[in-house]
């Protein structure tokens, strides 16, 4: 499936795009044309491995614009406070290397910050990998992994009612805890 995602959150309009085996050549070349192309209104553009699903983007973007009008953000640039978020971490050397782009062929995702997907930016992602929004959503070889990679136990599952959005939100609600650690 290639179809674009928008999203009303706050009052906001926001649009996310998977995009699958991208072949990043050159990482900064890469972030700097979707910049120039979708007129700096790029917020995220990550790793979709670290993204458990929707709903995990919609939280995520409900603590950053929180943190926003309340000054609290973890980074002065969205990209970086959504990277902290996305990859629970506050020390922006690691957030980038660990839910950024990196060289080489990855799964990304892609949020902006606009009403719509620009046909440019469209082929601009076509070129450098398939339009997939499957990327974004959770399964269980993510969920496998996140668990790992966060620490969690199934076993915090097993506990709590059966619920497809209590991953996400366990996730949301851990990177809002970055800010007491």
């Amino acid at each position: 499936m290639n179809a674009t995602i928008i999203l009303k959150i706050l009052d906001k309009t926001f649009v996310v795009q998977g995009v699958k085996n991208a072949t990043i050549d050159n990482v900064e070349k890469v972030y700097t044309s979707f910049e120039k192309i979708s007129n700096n209104t790029v917020m995220l553009l990550a790793d979709s491995k670290f993204v458990a699903g929707i709903r995990h983007i919609e939280l995520l973007l409900c603590q950053h614009l929180k943190a926003e009008s309340d000054g609290l953000l973890y980074a002065r640039k969205s990209g970086f406070d959504l990277l902290a978020r996305v990859s629970c971490q506050t020390q922006l050397n690691q957030v980038v290397t660990i839910s950024g782009l990196k060289k080489g062929t990855m799964n990304l995702v892609i949020i902006l910050n606009d009403v719509k997907l620009s046909n440019e930016l469209k082929l601009k992602l076509s070129s450098i990998g398939t339009l997939d929004d499957r990327v974004i959503y959770l399964d269980n070889l993510k969920k496998q992994f996140l668990l790992k990679y966060h620490n969690l136990e199934q076993s915090v599952f097993k506990s709590t009612p059966e619920d497809e959005n209590l991953f996400p939100l366990i996730l949301a609600e851990k990177s809002a805890l970055l800010a007491v650690e």
